[in-house]
């Protein structure tokens, strides 16, 4: 599946631009290589990537605020 149709979506993920500011892209890169051409399934180590890349662009600039706000729930009554 990750050859097939959300390979767009990883690729995305996988972009040595996006990786670069939490992760070094080379290695990443070479597992997604070597994944798409079928040499190995590196399908859980690459699963584990891109939902930490999914989680940190959903959540990228909310990180300043506090998690009472970011719930919108309040703490106190």
């Amino acid at each position: 599946w990750l050859r097939g149709s959300l390979r767009d979506w990883a690729e995305d993920l996988l972009l040595p631009s996006t990786l670069k500011d939490t992760f070094d892209p080379v290695p990443i890169r070479q597992l997604w290589k070597e994944h798409l051409k079928g040499r190995a399934d590196h399908t859980e180590s690459l699963w584990a990537i891109l939902m930490f890349e999914s989680w940190r662009r959903q959540f990228q600039g909310t990180m300043e605020r506090p998690i009472a706000e970011k719930r919108k729930f309040k703490i106190f009554p």
